[in-house]
């Protein structure tokens, strides 16, 4: 049972990271019904963590955070701005690859990592007990 409930959370997880990645690379938009099937596997995995206690409750929160902050981490993307910067502004091929890696970095790196970081969580809840002991 452990290991469908932690396949489970797999999915919801994937899920949501496909959902939010694909919106901020205007891939799709995203529809209520979409958020209302999000919730209602919430409520479930909730109730099935509750029953089965495979994977502690406050993880799961947890988790819910690190997605949040992929949209975090799209906010802070327009805010974070050196194209206005006079070296940038004299040389058109450093602005080009700036552009270039501040999109790979902010919109595929680091939202891949986050969600590798949940998988790793999810799979192995002993980290999580470590690192909250601490």
């Amino acid at each position: 049972m452990d290991f469908i409930i932690k396949s489970l959370h797999t999915l919801f997880f994937g899920a949501v990271f496909f959902i939010i990645y694909m919106k901020y690379n205007k891939t799709i938009s995203v529809k209520p019904l979409y958020i209302i099937i999000l919730l209602l596997n919430l409520i479930v995995l909730f109730s099935l963590n509750t029953i089965y206690s495979s994977i502690p409750n406050r993880l799961l929160l947890i988790l819910l955070m690190f997605s949040f902050s992929i949209v975090v981490l799209n906010i802070m993307k327009g805010l974070v701005s050196m194209e206005n910067s006079q070296v940038l502004k004299n040389n058109n091929n450093l602005k080009v690859n700036y552009q270039y890696i501040k999109t790979v970095l902010f919109e595929k790196v680091i939202p891949i990592m986050v969600f590798l970081y949940q998988l790793l969580l999810i799979w192995c809840p002993v980290l999580f007990e470590r690192m909250s002991k601490k």
